[in-house]
């Protein structure tokens, strides 16, 4: 985004990653992230926790999105169908599955 600073110090920050790194021109091509791109938005502003999600089913798991994602930001879930995430008033995250 041109101006990311909206996005500064978020509880949470969802973002799709819908491709691997090594899948980037196609990604591009459609318009789509990699998990290394929400991660690299996450550390430039730094929100509590990253959740990826929106994965291609071309990947035989949804590991590779979050080993990917983790690198770059530790902090970082891959959404799940079922899941609940909740956030309490000193701003502490929990994740239910």
């Amino acid at each position: 985004p041109q101006n990311i600073s909206i996005l500064k110090n978020l509880d949470i920050l969802y973002h799709e990653a819908t491709f691997l790194e090594k899948d980037k021109a196609e990604a591009n091509e459609f318009k789509h992230s990699t998990a290394a791109d929400a991660a690299l938005l996450a550390q430039n502003t730094n929100p509590n926790l990253l959740v990826i999600g929106h994965f291609s089913n071309r990947y035989p798991s949804e590991y590779f999105f979050l080993k990917e994602a983790k690198t770059i930001f530790a902090n970082t879930v891959d959404a799940k169908d079922g899941m609940t995430i909740e956030i309490e008033t000193n701003h502490e995250i929990k994740i239910r599955h």
